[in-house]
């Protein structure tokens, strides 16, 4: 009668752990790819001359998008394939939903300080 009881345990235990594991999954599933309920950085091309740029040395290692002065988009991850390039440019000034981040030296950036004349 004990070891009836132990793996009737078992299997209602592990049906347990189961149905959690997979509660999780549909969760995360639906978050990510449904929802898509989070935030993209997107780096744009930023003039120097009349803005305010984020600054980057291109000597040892740059990124895909070769930048070394640009801009920070944050945007919801649903607009991002209305884009038609990774810097996201056509939508986030278009739309009004991406958030620009400023450079700011105060904030430790490397920035360019564009001299209000």
């Amino acid at each position: 009668m004990g070891t009836f009881v132990v793996k009737h345990s078992f299997w209602i235990f592990s049906g347990f752990i189961i149905v959690l594991i997979l509660i999780s999954v549909a969760a995360s599933f639906a978050h990510f790819f449904v929802a898509k309920d989070y935030f993209f950085h997107v780096e744009a091309p930023c003039d120097e001359t009349s803005e305010n740029c984020f600054v980057r040395s291109c000597v040892d290692y740059c990124p895909p998008n070769v930048l070394e002065s640009y801009k920070v988009y944050e945007m919801p991850a649903a607009l991002y394939s209305q884009c038609s390039d990774n810097s996201c440019k056509n939508v986030c000034e278009v739309s009004g939903q991406c958030t620009e981040i400023s450079c700011s030296p105060e904030n430790e950036d490397s920035c360019t300080v564009r001299s209000e004349t």
